[in-house]
């Protein structure tokens, strides 16, 4: 860790500390003890690291693939504006993220965590900055994520 900088005058600071480039920051969890040195004086204090996330293993079910709500094009995607999947874990859980390509303007996602292997139904919404359908017409969207399975697609009419 380190930081730099200059005092104008005398008296206390609250000094940031931040992490240096290629200073082998710890990638398990354990306690990292530091000596911070000055001019004149140093102490020590010790860093907390979390463990690194898991990532689940999994895989989409492409049987199960369910479109809900009513699409229009020029008109903003809401909350029932969903696609609800299936989906396999195979590991202990751990974390994920499923998103689809974009088209029309539109995207879905989900991100979170699954607390063990089992079978799962997640419900992907539009992401913010793509919930603005353009067109009218039938589009194709394809899901992004699992670590296994056959590619999965759907199509969203938009009205």
């Amino acid at each position: 860790f380190g930081a730099t900088g200059n005092f104008s005058t005398i008296g206390n600071y609250l000094i940031d500390l931040f992490p240096l480039p290629n200073n082998n920051i710890p990638t398990n969890s354990m306690l990292a003890n530091y000596t911070l040195s000055g001019a004149s004086n140093s102490c020590s204090f010790g860093v907390n690291f979390a463990p690194p996330p898991l990532f689940a293993t999994y895989f989409v079910s492409c049987n199960n693939i369910a479109v809900s709500g009513v699409y229009l094009a020029n008109v903003a995607l809401v909350a029932s504006n969903t696609i609800t999947v299936s989906v396999t874990v195979t590991s202990n859980g751990g974390i994920y993220e499923i998103t689809t390509t974009e088209a029309n303007g539109v995207k879905f996602g989900a991100s979170g965590t699954f607390q063990s292997a089992g079978t799962y139904t997640v419900m992907l919404k539009a992401i913010a900055a793509y919930n603005l359908p353009e067109f009218v017409n039938v589009f194709g969207y394809s899901i992004i994520g699992g670590t296994g399975g056959t590619p999965c697609s759907f199509s969203v009419a938009y009205n």
